[in-house]
């Protein structure tokens, strides 16, 4: 939530807290999120008061739409208390595999060239309605969204992807994904 000036130094201008922190809780580090924390890592959301209301990319960085640094604008997360366990990843459906960052200027804790995750988990394909804020195909309607940048005005065939529910508040989260072509198994996070 603070206000990063430059969005080319985002990662950079808190890479001395990160690798404080890194140290302190003994997890890689993925360009803003703890690998060991990654489900819960994922729920990011633009801090923007309106359901659906753009914010924009960065546009130097390439680092991967997963991660909050890949947008410009601050971002919230939901209250550190819904998903409590003596398991740190207990109350998430979703599966991380793999997670990887190429490491660019910096090290592991400034900028990054681009990365990857390989998660399972429940995937639901359905369309996205912008006008409406709704999912409209196979999908409870009453689903409220967090655009990572994406317009307004757009009908988008995309794939909701469960990540886990609240233990407290029942609230169940999933990150929306566009495919990457049609015959891939790549995607890219649109919000949440």
């Amino acid at each position: 939530r603070r206000k990063l000036s430059h969005d080319i130094d985002r990662l950079l201008a808190i890479a001395g807290l990160a690798e404080i922190f890194s140290k302190r809780a003994q997890s890689a580090y993925l360009a803003g999120i703890w690998k060991d924390d990654l489900p819960r890592g994922l729920l990011w959301q633009s801090m923007h008061r309106e359901l659906n209301k753009p914010i924009r990319a960065t546009s130097h960085l390439s680092t991967p739409s997963w991660t909050w640094a890949h947008f410009a604008g601050p971002v919230s997360y939901p209250p550190p208390n819904q998903f409590i366990n003596a398991d740190a990843n207990a109350g998430f459906d979703l599966e991380v595999v793999d997670a990887e960052v190429n490491v660019g200027e910096g090290g592991p804790f400034g900028n990054i060239q681009g990365g990857k995750m390989t998660v399972v988990g429940w995937l639901q394909n359905t369309v996205y309605k912008g006008k409406t804020c709704r999912f409209v195909q196979d999908c409870d309607p009453l689903i409220s969204f967090r655009g990572d940048g994406t317009a307004e005005d757009v009908t988008i065939k995309c794939s909701l992807l469960l990540v886990g529910t609240s233990t407290i508040s029942m609230t169940t989260f999933f990150l929306v994904l566009i495919k990457m072509g049609d015959n891939t198994a790549n995607y890219r996070r649109i919000g949440i």
